[in-house]
């Protein structure tokens, strides 16, 4: 009997034994199944699914064509389908560098191109401890994966709500796993110098400013290389979210307009003191910002990061951080700047030019790789006979008479109008399909409609009375209108 309930122990404690151990088997398989899944994406990623070695050694860029006064320095204005204009690294800030690499990526000069120190770091922490994505990284995000999200977007519109998100996660996997090939292989194709710049040339901080040279003209209204500390750290802080973190972005927004239509209320319903609370938050959120990055800066500083050649103490800390947010913003825009009609005469006849054939078909003049020049975005040099200085004093004379003549005879002479500024002689139907027609052409109607918003609500909108500011000769006047 004792003998027969030891065998029953024995098979029991066997049996016991076989399902921890399969249990086991199964539980590190399927720890270990995302770690499978990473390795199958990094060294079974097909090739055709990858940017050619042509790309590589030739990254796309899509640059804003520049046009120059007589002096071939001076610029009248530009030509863009993204403002985006490349310097240098010797033309930027040595101050943007060392707050980026601070910030960004601290092991910049270490790696080559993927920091497994700070990817350990995060999958411990899941994340909470920062994230892992070097310099490198995210420029071939830039250069690539973004570009292919763009292309590929919409296609899972139909798919369940379940489905769509799991696709989407493993569709990001699957970019992060490219983004890790193609960081490798830049830098084995560029120096660290250049992949620093390349990546600060192709950021876009919003605002029409798309890369560093214009962020810097369009935030602070100087070149990249005279940008101050306080200045860089600003900049690089919108690195991360340059929506959330924008230094200009709550000194315009239109608060009182967006928390009526949050709240669905009349906009005369908003108390001013919720609109300056909204304002406040987004300015602290902006100054924090730059002082984390101003923070990273002298901790790398304190630790002797090799990567950091200007050093910030505690003292510049303690006064920077201090600092409030301030910007010289100057609005970027292709009817902006001077010669405006003669830049549009520019504009078509090189689009002209562009465009001649040979008599045996091919392009009278065409870029390297035989395609036609674009001057949205090939980032052109279009020299010109203008006198900037003459060009000024005319179109100041132009104003003045306009000013100080035409328009206060335009208005006395229009002043009993029925529908100013509308001649009498125009119908009243005429006057309502010109300003249909006026709203329909506007960006704001373009935006709501890329919304999803019906013609009608659109409408509606244009109803409600907004802050704006509206042209006249004496300078922009900021008022209410529908």
């Amino acid at each position: 009997m004792s003998t027969q309930t030891s065998k029953t122990k024995d098979k029991s404690t066997t049996l016991d034994s076989k399902l921890v151990k399969r249990f086991t088997i199964y539980l590190v398989a399927f720890g270990l199944l995302p770690l499978f899944l990473i390795f199958a994406l990094l060294f079974f990623q097909p090739e055709d699914s990858m940017p050619s070695v042509a790309m590589l050694d030739n990254p796309p860029e899509l640059l804003a064509s520049v046009v120059y006064a007589d002096d071939a320095e001076t610029e009248l204005g530009r030509f863009w389908k993204i403002n985006r204009t490349s310097v240098k690294y010797n033309e930027i800030s040595p101050y943007v560098i060392e707050a980026l690499i601070s910030t960004e990526d601290e092991r910049f000069l270490e790696h080559s191109g993927v920091d497994f120190k700070a990817v350990g770091r995060a999958v411990l922490n899941a994340g909470s401890a920062g994230g892992a994505s070097t310099i490198t990284q995210q420029l071939a995000k830039l250069l690539f994966t973004l570009q292919k999200r763009d292309k590929n977007s919409g296609v899972s519109s139909t798919l369940s709500e379940s489905s769509y998100r799991l696709l989407r996660l493993l569709g990001r996997v699957n970019e992060k796993a490219k983004e890790n090939i193609i960081a490798s292989r830049l830098e084995k194709r560029y120096t660290k110098e250049e992949i620093i710049t390349m990546y600060l040339n192709q950021f876009d901080f919003l605002y029409n400013a798309v890369g560093i040279e214009n962020a810097s003209r369009v935030y602070y209204n100087k070149a990249p290389k005279d940008l101050t500390k306080d200045e860089a750290a600003m900049l690089v802080g919108m690195c991360k979210n340059p929506g959330l973190f924008n230094p200009h972005t709550f000194q315009v927004k239109n608060y009182r307009r967006s928390i009526a239509l949050t709240k669905g209320i009349d906009m005369s319903a908003v108390p001013e003191s919720e609109i300056l609370e909204r304002r406040a938050s987004d300015s602290l959120r902006a100054a924090q910002r730059r002082n984390q990055v101003l923070y990273q800066w002298l901790k790398n500083s304190d630790k002797k990061n090799p990567a950091i050649k200007n050093t910030l103490t505690r003292a510049e800390y303690d006064e920077l951080k201090m600092k409030p947010i301030a910007t010289n913003y100057q609005k970027v825009d292709h009817k902006e700047g001077v010669a405006p009609y003669f830049r549009e005469s520019i504009r078509a006849e090189l689009t002209r030019l562009f465009a001649e054939t040979k008599d045996d078909g091919s392009l009278k003049y065409a870029r390297p790789d035989g395609e036609a020049w674009n001057i949205y975005n090939d980032g052109l040099k279009i020299y010109t006979t203008i006198n900037y200085s003459m060009q000024t004093y005319a179109e100041a004379a132009v104003e003045r008479h306009i000013k100080n003549y035409l328009q206060p005879a335009f208005d006395k002479n229009n002043r009993g109008l029925k529908n100013f500024p509308f001649s009498n002689s125009v119908s009243s139907e005429t006057v309502e399909n010109i300003l249909r027609s006026a709203r329909r052409n506007s960006a704001r109607f373009h935006q709501a409609k890329e919304q999803g918003k019906t013609d009608e609500e659109i409408n509606k909108e244009f109803d409600i009375p907004a802050q704006m500011s509206v042209f006249s000769w004496s300078g922009e006047i900021d008022t209410i209108l529908t």
